[in-house]
């Protein structure tokens, strides 16, 4: 699992792509072509210090590399922006991980429907 690093890359996925939203997070994705995913968090200032920011992303990082790992998603080139809400700090971890498989399964039916 890569990050995404530029700023074409976030506005591809955020403006070119599918956005879902569930319980804790909102995530916009769309396909790439490597073959493996890439994540990007935007976390608003408004949601707290730079401690209680980088703790999200710490939360939404690790939930996805442990859905992603129980998944065995071999081969899914994605690029995900995810948009955590303030709930997101005090989620149960279980809950944040079951919402990332969601978001990896809604991914995967994304990019199967471009590649027809």
């Amino acid at each position: 699992m890569e990050s995404l690093r530029n700023k074409r890359d976030f506005k591809k996925a955020i403006y070119g792509g599918k956005r879902i939203r569930l319980r804790y997070l909102t995530a916009s994705f769309t396909a790439n072509d490597l073959g493996k995913p890439r994540i990007g968090i935007s976390v608003p200032k408004k949601m707290g210090g730079s401690v209680v920011r980088n703790r999200i992303k710490r939360r939404v990082r690790e939930a996805f590399r442990l859905a992603f790992k129980e998944g065995e998603q071999e081969g899914l080139g994605i690029d995900m922006v995810f948009f955590p809400v303030k709930e997101v700090v005090t989620a149960p971890f279980e809950e944040l991980k079951a919402e990332m498989r969601e978001f990896i399964r809604r991914g995967r039916e994304v990019i199967e429907k471009e590649n027809r």
